[in-house]
Parts: C-alpha cells; sequence; structure tokens
C-alpha cells in the first residue's frame, strides 16, 4: 500500500488535534477520541 500514507494522516491528525486542544482546552478523554477520529477522517477522502 502507500507507504506515505499514515504519515500523511499522522501529521495531518497531530495538527488538527493539537489546534483543537489548545482552542477547546479538551479533557484527556476527548482529547483521545479526537487523536484517533481525525486521522480516519482524512484516510477516507485521500484513499478515496
Amino acid at each position: 500500500m502507500a507507504e506515505k500514507r499514515p504519515e500523511v494522516e499522522f501529521g495531518i491528525g497531530a495538527f488538527w488535534v493539537e489546534q483543537r486542544y489548545v482552542l477547546t482546552k479538551t479533557t484527556r478523554h476527548q482529547y483521545l477520541q479526537i487523536t484517533i477520529a481525525i486521522p480516519f477522517n482524512f484516510a477516507l477522502p485521500l484513499t478515496a
């Protein structure tokens, strides 16, 4: 499969999570949920 995909997903996801975490000051539980959700949300459009 595409080797660069995980890096791209993690890079974008990490950036989004960091920004959202700073803006909303979410709890650790919400932070983990966002961390898991964001990369998958970006994975679908990238691979479609």
